[in-house]
């Protein structure tokens, strides 16, 4: 999207990606199952906002208890040799760092 590329927002791939980048990122009392309700947003030139609800594990409780507000910033930081860099929060919980590092 950066780029100009179009993306399907509702691609299963990426509804699966987030969950695993977010697990990496921060420390989530259950395991993070799918995203859903996507949305995103250029927000600026190098820098695009999802928004979604993040679903956690199928055996706990209620709907209402297993889905937390999402939502990633990705900011595109090559030009400065930062690489690109996500910022993850789903519901109280946050964290970032570079997506690239993320799976070294």
């Amino acid at each position: 999207m950066i780029d100009r590329e179009k993306i399907d927002l509702y691609e299963d791939a990426l509804s699966e990606l987030f969950p695993r980048i977010a697990q990496k990122l921060i420390i989530y009392p259950l395991r993070m199952e799918y995203l859903s309700y996507v949305k995103a947003e250029i927000r600026k030139q190098r820098q695009i906002v999802f928004e979604g609800n993040m679903v956690s594990e199928e055996d706990f409780g209620d709907w209402d208890d297993r889905v937390e507000p999402f939502s990633a910033i990705v900011t595109d930081k090559r030009i400065t040799k930062q690489g690109i860099w996500i910022k993850v929060q789903v519901g109280e919980y946050s964290g970032e760092g570079d997506l690239f590092e993320i799976y070294n």
